[in-house]
């Protein structure tokens, strides 16, 4: 399938995209946050992003994540949550994910 907003990052690399609200576009990938690094990306828009799986936040630890977002994301389970008390989530936000 093609991403027709990651042709359009790309044509017009120069416009001024809201990375705010590109953040939280559920076209958005983690493939398209990577290829470009330089952009103002939000993670706390990217953390609710279902795009954005447990592996891709524990595998990029540097990345300033908000468990509270991340909380809400449909991606992280109460398995997840349960298995990682060490992270500061939003508890009342899981608690119907059991």
């Amino acid at each position: 399938m093609t991403n027709h907003l990651y042709i359009l990052l790309e044509l017009f690399p120069n416009k001024p995209w809201d990375f705010i609200q590109l953040s939280q576009n559920s076209n958005i990938t983690w493939d398209i946050v990577k290829a470009n690094p330089d952009k103002d990306w939000n993670y706390y828009h990217l953390s609710e992003n279902p795009n954005i799986t447990w592996d891709i936040v524990k595998n990029n630890p540097d990345k300033p994540w908000s468990y509270a977002w991340l909380s809400e994301n449909p991606n992280i389970t109460w398995d997840i949550v349960k298995n990682n008390p060490d992270k500061p989530w939003e508890l009342c936000m899981v608690i119907g994910k059991s």
